[in-house]
Formats: structure tokens, sequence, C-alpha cells
């Protein structure tokens, strides 16, 4: 990176998970020394960690997933009960994001099998008020862990048509959302 400093604008730090490692901050502060911007791509699943780098000004831009409606958050996440505290931590992160001043945007992977109609209205109404969000189209490959676990066929993406209609529910609370990928 100090080679390219004078060339690159920035670093994105995704994962896996990037909030797990411990030597997150320090890592954040080396980039930084070179004066590279930081864009964070996190879950929301440690709502402490995010606010603490981004208060103290360590991040300039957060990209989060939000895999779901908050009711159905646990089970698109492959968990099979549904804890009350489950959702707890991402509404945390989101909530944060909302209000604090910080570039972000939200993105969804819409999945045929796991994401409907309802789900979308109650996602849309939870992100009420977002400055960003981005549906994207689920695409099939051998990589997906779901894939091994649940076989082929089990997720599929939506048709052109049914990603619009889930735009058009997102839109009637966050007006700034649109398809990302969907060619």
């Amino acid at each position: 990176m100090e080679k390219r400093s004078g060339i690159l604008e920035g670093v994105c730090i995704s994962g896996g998970e990037p909030t797990l490692q411990p030597d997150l901050e320090d890592f954040i502060r080396k980039v930084r020394s070179l004066g590279l911007k930081i864009k964070l791509d996190t879950n929301g699943s440690r709502p402490d960690i995010l606010k603490d780098l981004c208060q103290k000004g360590l991040i300039d831009y957060v990209a989060m997933d939000v895999k779901a409606a908050p009711s159905e958050y646990a089970r698109v996440c492959g968990l099979s009960a549904e804890g009350s505290d489950f959702f707890a931590p991402y509404a945390e992160s989101v909530a944060f994001l909302k209000q604090s001043g910080i570039d972000h945007e939200f993105r969804t992977t819409l999945v045929k099998g796991l994401h409907t109609r309802k789900s979308m209205q109650e996602l849309a109404a939870f992100l009420s008020g977002a400055a960003a969000w981005y549906l994207q189209s689920y695409e099939e490959s051998s990589d997906v862990i779901s894939l091994l676990e649940h076989g082929p066929g089990t997720f599929s993406g939506f048709s052109s048509p049914e990603l619009n209609e889930f735009l058009s529910i997102a839109q009637e609370h966050v007006p700034a959302a649109v398809l990302r990928g969907v060619g």
C-alpha cells in the first residue's frame, strides 16, 4: 500500500466480518497514516465496535448488509430458533448509521426462497429514512455455503419484474433505493 499510496484513494475492509478482528483498529490506523480513506463492509453484528471506529473518525464510509426483515433475520441467517434478542445488535447498527452523519449504505441480496413481498414490506418500513439502500439479486454459485447445506435449486434469483416489484416496495419507505448489479 505504501508503494501505491499516491495512486490509491482508499481501502475497503471486508471479510468475513472485519469487526471480529482484534487488531482492526490498529490496521485502520496504519492504513490511514498513508493518507488513505477507509470503507468498512460489515454485517452490523458488533455495533459497539462500529460506533467506536466511527466516533474516532477512523471510517469514511460504511456498507452494511441487511439480510432480511427483522422478524425473519435469525431464520435467514440459518438459525432454527429465533431468539428475541438476535436482531438487536443489527437494529442498533442500522439506527446508529442512520443518525451518525457517516456516509453509508445498506444493501440486501434478494433470494427467492428467503424473501417475500410481505418480508420486503417489513424490511422497507424498518429501513425507512435510510439515505441509500441497494437491492442486489442472488446469483447461484457452487461456492455458496447454503448451496452445500441445502442442495441445488433451493435458492434462486428473482426475475427482473419481481426485482422491480421489490424495488417499488422499498422506494415507498426509502425513495433512494435502487437495484444494483441487475442487468
